[in-house]
């Protein structure tokens, strides 16, 4: 496992700039191929970095696999990691079903059922994400 950032006397620049920006975003989407029925272990190793960052923070998950499950066992494991973070993990996932297929070189969908839970996942999470920053914003004023 990775050093926590918390506890790095030196951290490297990059680390901290990730930090910034996942400090200041008022939502975040982790997105992940299927590995092994998990996510990748890339993903882990990043969130583990942090831990501040993710506290109250909406996450939205995005998955894809070969298969036709689209990534299924993978977005439920990353809402799981969301909730073990402090996150709140958004209810409605975007799931990419045999990717090689469903996605072109440039990522546009290749069939209208993918364009429309794109833009569905899309819609859910500005709406999830404003609510939340606009709760933290009105918190924040009756605290002052």
């Amino acid at each position: 496992m990775p050093d926590r950032l918390k506890d790095m006397p030196d951290p490297p620049a990059g680390l901290l700039d990730l930090s910034e920006k996942l400090s200041h975003a008022d939502g975040i989407v982790f997105v992940s191929p299927e590995y092994n029925n998990s996510y990748s272990g890339a993903l882990k190793n990043t969130v583990d970095y942090f831990t501040k960052e993710w506290a109250r923070k909406p996450i939205g998950v995005v998955a894809g696999s070969s298969g036709i499950q689209g990534g299924i066992n993978a977005s439920n494991l990353m809402q799981l990691l969301i909730l073990a973070i402090n996150g709140y993990a958004m209810h409605t996932k975007l799931l990419v079903p045999e990717l090689e297929k469903s996605l072109d070189e440039n990522g546009v969908p290749q069939n209208e059922r993918l364009a429309k839970n794109i833009t569905k996942f899309a819609d859910d999470f500005l709406w999830f994400t404003e609510a939340i920053a606009n709760q933290k914003k009105q918190d924040a004023e009756n605290a002052g």
